[in-house]
């Protein structure tokens, strides 16, 4: 017998209840979040208890759609507004040609009256949003720069050559070793001008430096809000034959985190990072720094990218995404135009977004 489709606005009280009652992971293949990342969400000070965060639709006790939303608080010519990031929109593959993508949006606008911001606009739902009433914002470049071959990839694009992977793994490994040691003498030949100190939160002469160089970020910070942002807590490092689900807000994986440190020389802090790893990938958070000392600070990053042995580095930061580019060994490096959308109930024409705005992996 075909379950009945419904669909559940969660708030904040909901995933509270749901956590006391393991109602989301249980059953089903699909799980909108950990409990990791459902905890982390309770302790935000500005999701209020009746606040929104998803949508999920349901056929019986199973999950078929699902949109992840951050509530939050920007700055606007008027004051301080609160807007919710839509960060996540996901329907199963049975039911992508069907009404539900748009019914669950649909749900999904009305319960938070139209204050949306989809951080990043999507190609495979771009026809979508052109059809309602949205404005583009936050024009930017997202770099993909990618440090070794790929055996895998180059197989899965070309299947033909299967009877090559021995030796398209000893090249994989031949490039990432290389690429690893040109990189690591280029990061280290100001090693002994800056050190760096590993930061499980903020402490407070990092914050007074993060501070004054996010005072005019649209989202307004404050040393909870980053020490939330950043807390590792919100992921779960498991072993890759345990995982028993599939979870749609990526805080699941054999490796998987957060890693942040202040930038220091003479003792005094000139930049702040903050970057997140899943499997390969090395995603930067913030990268903050004083205009004297940035390339100091990109060598940081650098020398902490090489010890993560990650393949692939991701940033919207635009400086930074060139430097590496210009000064790095690489692989292959792709730029991608990317914008975000706001609904125009907001009434906001334009909206500068930096790499750490809305940045919730």
């Amino acid at each position: 017998m075909k379950e009945k489709l419904k669909l559940v606005a969660v708030t904040k009280n909901d995933i509270k209840k749901a956590l006391a009652e393991n109602t989301y992971w249980q059953e089903s293949k699909y799980i909108p979040f950990s409990k990791s990342k459902a905890a982390w969400l309770l302790r935000n000070d500005r999701i209020d208890d009746n606040d929104v965060c998803a949508i999920l639709g349901l056929e019986g006790q199973i999950l078929v759609s699902f949109i992840f939303m951050i509530p939050d608080i920007i700055r606007t010519e008027n004051g301080l507004r609160k807007i919710y990031w839509s960060l996540r929109w996901w329907v199963i593959d049975k039911h992508k040609d069907t009404i539900l993508p748009t019914y669950t949006r649909k749900k999904s606008l009305k319960a938070i009256n139209n204050q949306i911001i989809v951080r990043y606009l999507g190609e495979e739902v771009e026809a979508f949003y052109e059809k309602q009433p949205f404005t583009k914002v936050g024009s930017r470049r997202r770099f993909f720069i990618v440090f070794s071959l790929d055996a895998n990839l180059i197989l899965l694009k070309k299947p033909t050559l299967h009877f090559l992977k021995p030796i398209l793994k000893f090249f994989e490994k031949l490039s990432f070793k290389t690429i690893q040691i040109l990189n690591k003498r280029i990061a280290s030949k100001k090693k002994g001008v800056y050190t760096y100190q590993y930061l499980e939160e903020l402490d407070n002469e990092t914050w007074e430096f993060l501070k004054q160089h996010t005072i005019d970020d649209i989202v307004p910070k404050t040393m909870e809000y980053v020490n939330w942002q950043i807390d590792n807590t919100q992921y779960e490092n498991i072993e890759s034959n345990s995982q028993k689900h599939i979870c749609l807000v990526g805080s699941i994986s054999n490796k998987i985190g957060n890693t942040s440190l202040s930038i220091l020389v003479k003792g005094t802090v000139v930049g702040f990072l903050s970057y997140y790893i899943n499997g390969s990938e090395f995603i930067v958070r913030y990268f903050v720094f004083d205009n004297d000392f940035r390339s100091i600070c990109v060598d940081a990053l650098m020398e902490n990218f090489i010890k993560s042995n990650s393949i692939v580095l991701q940033t919207e930061n635009d400086f930074l995404g060139q430097e590496i580019k210009k000064r790095y060994h690489k692989i292959f490096s792709r730029e991608k135009n990317i914008v975000s959308l706001v609904h125009n109930d907001l009434n906001i024409n334009a909206l500068t977004i930096r790499d750490h705005d809305g940045q919730f992996a």
